[in-house]
C-alpha cells in the first residue's frame, strides 16, 4: 500500500479589532482585510494582503510562529499591503497565525 505523506502550512490572517476612534482627531475608522488565510504546500512560499483601512488610520501586522517571516509592510497607516513567506516544512501540518492590529 502506498502512503502520500504532505507537510501542509496554512496561515490565518485576522483583524484583531474592526471599529477604533482615530487618536485626538475624532474619526472612525473601519477595518478589512483581502484574503483571511493562505495554504501552502510544504515548500512553503510567499504571499501577500491588503489591509484596507481609511486615510489617518493605523494598523500593524505580526505573526505568532518562528516560520512566519514578514518581508514589508509590517504597519502603516490607511490602505496597505503586508507581505510574508512561509519557510518549507518537513514535519507535521502547522498552522499559524498573522494579526493586523488596529
Amino acid at each position: 500500500m502506498f502512503r502520500r505523506l504532505e507537510s501542509v502550512l496554512i496561515v490565518t490572517i485576522a483583524i484583531a479589532s474592526v471599529v477604533v476612534t482615530g487618536a485626538g482627531i475624532g474619526e472612525s475608522c473601519t477595518y478589512s482585510l483581502s484574503s483571511d488565510g493562505t495554504n501552502f504546500g510544504p515548500n512553503g512560499g510567499a504571499a501577500q494582503f491588503t489591509v484596507n483601512a481609511s486615510d489617518g488610520c493605523y494598523w500593524s501586522a505580526s505573526d505568532n510562529a518562528s516560520w512566519i517571516t514578514i518581508t514589508s509592510g509590517a504597519s502603516g497607516s490607511g490602505t496597505g499591503t503586508v507581505r510574508y513567506t512561509v519557510s518549507a516544512n518537513t514535519g507535521p501540518a502547522r498552522s499559524g497565525r498573522i494579526i493586523s492590529a488596529v
